[in-house]
C-alpha cells in the first residue's frame, strides 16, 4: 500500500470532530445511567442496615423508623437526581454538606 492510500485509509477511519463530540455526550450519559441503576440496585440493602442499626444501637421503634425512612428516602432520590445530572466527577452532595458542619466521613473511616 502507498503512502497516499495509507493517508487515505486513516481518514476514512478517523471520526468527525462533531461526531466524537457526540458519542463523549451520549457516553458520559450512558456512564451516569448505568451508576443510578447499580445505586438503586443497593439502596434497598443500605436502608435496611442503616434502620436496623437505628433500632438496635439507638433503640428506635416502628414510628421513628418509618419517620427516619419517609424523610431520608425523598433525600436519597433528590440526590440521586441531582447526581444523573452532573458529571461523574462531581463530589456527592451529602458529603460536603456534612463535611461542611465538621463531619468528615474519610476521617472517621480512616479511625476505625
Amino acid at each position: 500500500m502507498s503512502k497516499g492510500q495509507r493517508n487515505r485509509a486513516k481518514r476514512q477511519n478517523q471520526i468527525p470532530a462533531q461526531i466524537q463530540r457526540r458519542l463523549e455526550k451520549i457516553t458520559a450519559k450512558e456512564v451516569n445511567k448505568i451508576m443510578a441503576e447499580a445505586t438503586e440496585r443497593f439502596y434497598k440493602n443500605e436502608v435496611a442496615v442503616i434502620l436496623w442499626e437505628l433500632h438496635h444501637t439507638f433503640g428506635f421503634g416502628k414510628d421513628r423508623l418509618k419517620r427516619f425512612y419517609d424523610a431520608y428516602d425523598p433525600a436519597w432520590k433528590a440526590l440521586r437526581d441531582y447526581y444523573e445530572l452532573t458529571d461523574a466527577e462531581v463530589e456527592f452532595v451529602a458529603v460536603k454538606q456534612l463535611r461542611d458542619i465538621g463531619v468528615d466521613l474519610e476521617e472517621w473511616a480512616d479511625a476505625l
